[in-house]
């Protein structure tokens, strides 16, 4: 990956780093909850972490550069972060919890071929951030 790829989706990416924070935190709320979780909702919940802690190590290595070297042209990936940003969004929506239905929070708000889903986008987000910290790193 070319520096101003990983600084474009770094740059593109990071901005959803609270939102990814909101994800994990309720994920992890819901599995310590839950009832009978159905199948990869652990792995699905410690993918969610990792794509968290990612971005913000991407958000630390955009903050440390000193060279300030960005470019808006996030190019070929930018199916991925805008799939991500909607991800972000369609997960927050079905976590957030009314007052209602607090009682239906020990319900996973996942079915297992929906944990199966997220987890395979998380794991592709895991890897092409990644990649992008990396350059980002170098390059700086």
């Amino acid at each position: 990956m070319e520096p101003l790829s990983a600084l474009a989706i770094a740059t593109s990416a990071t901005p959803y780093l609270e939102q990814s924070l909101v994800v994990s935190r309720s994920l992890y709320d819901y599995f310590k909850g839950a009832k009978n979780p159905p199948e990869l909702s652990k792995e699905l919940r410690r993918e969610s972490m990792l794509v968290s802690d990612v971005l913000d190590d991407l958000h630390k290595a955009l903050a440390s550069n000193i060279r300030g070297v960005l470019s808006s042209k996030v190019g070929r990936y930018a199916d991925i972060v805008g799939e991500f940003a909607l991800t972000m969004t369609e997960m927050t929506a079905r976590l957030q919890v009314k007052s209602k239905e607090v009682r239906k929070r020990v319900r996973w708000p996942f079915t297992g071929k929906e944990n199966q889903e997220y987890l395979a986008k998380f794991e592709r987000y895991t890897s092409t951030f990644m990649l992008a910290l990396q350059t980002v790193q170098g390059y700086i």
